[in-house]
């Protein structure tokens, strides 16, 4: 996976599940990444073909609106002044000046996360369109859950709503911001869950799908830890279906009642 390689790059990752989402995760991204704590790059992943190469309904602010969102930016550090020398494109740091360097860029990315949440409540206020770290569907009262990003989360969730139908007490979890990763939200929202089934459209030889691993980690100090299964799937555009879903909510149920999740290729 292109995106996921990034992993351990120092931006900030999102990932949309349609194309409004692409568009209004870019704008904010732009203030995200300028603010003064962050000062990080950003990227925003949409899944190629289904998205990228399809028309969708969106809604594209006016212009007024995205410059009074975004505002004056006033570059600190972009430019030589007089009084405040600096140094730039250093092509080696060493010892102890590396590991401060590290240092920074670690605390910038985690401040990330506080400046994420504002930024998406100011981009409420200016459109009405909601966002956060991550999405939850149906969770309050789910036995089962869902944790999947992009766009298949939108056959999903379609998913979780046939399984209610059928008295199935299933819920959703989207991953939106992947970088820096939203751990504690993660276990609050599967707090109390008794199985988790993780998707994932990539894969991590010898570990299963790469977000698997992040779910296993986030959860691991909750109380009650549930059972997670890994499903790897639409790897080569192959399609997912409602039914897929389905069949996974089904494996993942039966692995909790064996009290152990596994990792498949569906």
């Amino acid at each position: 996976d292109d995106f996921l390689s990034m992993l351990h790059s120092g931006w900030i990752m999102f990932n949309a599940q349609n194309n409004q989402e692409v568009l209004d995760s870019l704008l904010m991204a732009f203030k995200i990444s300028e603010d003064k704590n962050v000062l990080l790059p950003s990227v925003v992943d949409m899944d190629g073909y289904v998205l990228s190469y399809t028309d969708e309904p969106t809604i594209i602010p006016e212009q007024r609106l995205v410059d009074r969102f975004l505002g004056k930016y006033e570059p600190e550090h972009a430019f030589f002044k007089p009084g405040r020398p600096l140094i730039q494109g250093s092509a080696v740091l060493t010892g102890r000046d590396y590991t401060y360097f590290r240092k920074q860029h670690t605390r910038a990315c985690f401040n990330a996360l506080d400046v994420t949440r504002k930024v998406c409540k100011q981009w409420y206020k200016t459109t009405g369109r909601e966002y956060d770290l991550t999405e939850q569907y149906m969770l309050d009262d789910a036995d089962v859950a869902l944790v999947t990003q992009g766009s298949i989360s939108t056959s999903a969730k379609q998913a979780v709503i046939e399984m209610r139908k059928k008295g199935v007490k299933a819920g959703l979890l989207r991953l939106r911001l992947i970088r820096p990763f939203p751990e504690r939200d993660v276990a609050e929202a599967l707090d109390g869950i008794k199985a988790v089934a993780v998707v994932d459209k990539n894969t991590s030889p010898g570990k299963g799908g790469i977000m698997y691993p992040e779910i296993r980690s986030a959860v691991y100090e909750n109380k009650e830890r549930p059972i997670i299964s890994g499903f790897i799937t639409g790897l080569g555009g192959s399609p997912e279906s409602t039914s897929l879903f389905e069949s996974i909510v089904h494996k993942t149920l039966k692995d909790a009642k064996n009290k152990r999740g596994e990792i498949r290729f569906v």
